[in-house]
């Protein structure tokens, strides 16, 4: 049996933006003003575990607060922008739903059930694997940047694929060694792969392929014999192990060329590891993934009863 196991699956960070709940009431004076059920809650000084942030500029959002939750180092994250907008989106929530409890879920769903064309915006996707992987490499068959930081005998403690700034990358880390800076260090070891999605692709979270292509292992790869009925070669070898370990970049070749080599790194396959993307799609990890997909929806796609907007 192979010894690395995904332990877990969920969403270890969720960002939600929309529009507040405008309408047109009167005011004690008679007069028509604009109103936000949303604002006048989250302002209302009966709610006292909010704690507000109103001299908070950021530019989009003119006041900032923070819904604090139980577990330590974990908050809701609240902006909005009290100026009244038709079109502007003015709401952002950012949180992790794995760190509510229910009551707090509950709580947010109902905020959120008020929000009008919400959509997310980032979505952190993580793996939990109890094995120390210090000696793996992490390859997701694309080219693209990586950034490494080792400890001081030359090991990995966390690895980035891709750019922070792109709507797509992955981050590698020692959870243990970084829980055991924040609370207390736990008996076993456990390392964490997140995808992160954003933007427009985050729009694409029920449908978006998780963790595609992505292999740990510690041997070499092996390379097919053949691709689309033609011999790869030992020079195409070369070549996209290059490029697998970011020594040459698929600029550097034809187009027709590029698309062969993308093939050949697609192909590539490794003695021992776990390839990730194979490996979820069997039970029960499938179950975790879909959990965590349900956990999103609900957050995105569940409105409050009637009986709830009553009680809000």
């Amino acid at each position: 049996m192979n010894e690395l196991q995904i332990e877990s699956i969920h969403c270890d960070r969720l960002t939600i933006t929309g529009r507040l709940d405008w309408t047109r009431q009167r005011n004690s004076a008679g007069d028509w003003q604009n109103y936000s059920h949303v604002l006048a809650k989250l302002f209302n000084p009966i709610e006292s575990h909010i704690v507000r942030y109103p001299n908070m500029d950021n530019g989009l959002y003119s006041d900032n607060f923070t819904i604090p939750i139980q577990e330590q180092g974990s908050s809701i994250f609240i902006q909005v922008n009290k100026q009244y907008s038709s079109s502007q989106r003015d709401f952002r929530a950012d949180f992790n739903p794995a760190k509510l409890t229910k009551k707090e879920a509950e709580w947010l769903a109902k905020i959120l059930g008020r929000i009008k064309e919400k959509r997310a915006t980032r979505i952190d996707m993580a793996a939990n694997i109890h094995h120390n992987l210090k000696a793996y490499k992490l390859t997701d068959g694309r080219q693209r940047s990586s950034v490494e930081f080792k400890d001081r005998y030359g090991n990995i403690e966390t690895l980035y694929r891709g750019s922070k700034n792109s709507d797509n990358y992955l981050k590698l880390y020692d959870k243990k060694k970084e829980r055991a800076s924040k609370y207390r260090e736990v008996e076993h070891d456990w390392w964490r792969i997140e995808e992160t999605i954003k933007d427009a692709k985050a729009n694409t979270w029920n449908t978006y392929p998780w963790f595609n292509g992505i292999i740990l292992a510690t041997n070499k790869p092996i390379f097919p014999k053949e691709v689309d009925g033609k011999k790869v070669t030992v020079s195409q070898e070369c070549e996209a192990l290059c490029i697998m370990n970011d020594l040459r970049t698929m600029e550097e070749f034809s187009v027709n060329h590029r698309t062969r080599l993308r093939k050949i790194i697609t192909a590539v396959t490794y003695e021992g590891g776990l390839n990730l993307q194979e490996e979820i799609k069997k039970a029960p990890y499938q179950q975790m993934l879909e959990d965590a997909l349900k956990e999103i929806n609900y957050f995105l796609m569940n409105a409050p009863t009637d009986q709830g907007r009553a009680n809000f």
